[in-house]
């Protein structure tokens, strides 16, 4: 019993010095972080990257903490890999999201973006205004249509890939389609399988091309104008 309680005390005095020795001066300063390598991302000034190591040292920091850290001060960041190849020195391997759409909330001045999986990036700062240029706008009623946004407009491109849409609209259960030259093709949401199926069957009929409007919605029949 007595041999237990001692390795017991000594497992709990081993502990908390392993906890607070990388705050002791000697034993922080031969942990530190001297040197840091940075790849995948140019949006990095040398204030951000304090900021990321601020407390931490190269014994203990990982990939995790620090996407941890920098998902809620960086929204562009989707992972972060972290190699240690020698003692005090560190290389980041950024991977950034990639924008995919402008999202706006109607009647709100909330404008964001959405990457290539579905997520909402609400600080727009980061970028340039030139690498968002070429992005579509999508306008919606609700923020929390956010989820369902990626897979709608995806769905809908994917079912006419001979047209290019610059803007979507959704709204209630409706979601209009708007193209390079501005034809207006119209789906429910409420049933988006059922509105593709009938767009489908009338593009194999007739060339979307001779329409400027064109309204799948509706149960019963399709509404066009040419």
């Amino acid at each position: 019993m007595k041999k237990l309680t001692l390795t017991t005390v000594w497992l709990i005095l081993c502990a908390v010095f392993g906890y607070y020795a990388p705050t002791l001066p000697v034993v922080k300063d031969h942990l530190a972080i001297k040197e840091v390598t940075l790849k995948g991302s140019s949006r990095f000034s040398e204030e951000d990257v304090k900021y990321l190591f601020k407390s931490e040292n190269w014994f203990f920091v990982s990939g995790n903490s620090l996407l941890k850290k920098a998902s809620v001060k960086y929204p562009f960041i989707e992972d972060i890999k972290l190699y240690k190849p020698q003692f005090g020195v560190v290389e980041v391997e950024v991977k950034e999201r990639k924008p995919y759409a402008f999202v706006r909330v109607l009647n709100t001045s909330q404008l964001f973006l959405i990457d290539e999986k579905g997520n909402l990036i609400k600080d727009t700062s980061f970028y340039k205004k030139e690498e968002l240029s070429d992005l579509k706008l999508v306008t919606v009623d609700s923020e929390d249509l956010a989820s369902d946004i990626l897979r709608y407009i995806r769905t809908f491109e994917n079912s006419v890939p001979e047209l290019k849409f610059k803007e979507f609209i959704i709204r209630a259960s409706i979601l209009s389609g708007i193209t390079e030259d501005s034809k207006i093709i119209i789906l429910s949401t409420e049933n988006i399988e059922d509105s593709l199926n009938k767009l489908s069957i009338f593009s194999k009929r007739k060339s979307l091309k001779e329409f400027s409007y064109l309204n799948f919605s509706f149960d019963s029949m399709v509404i066009t104008k040419k």
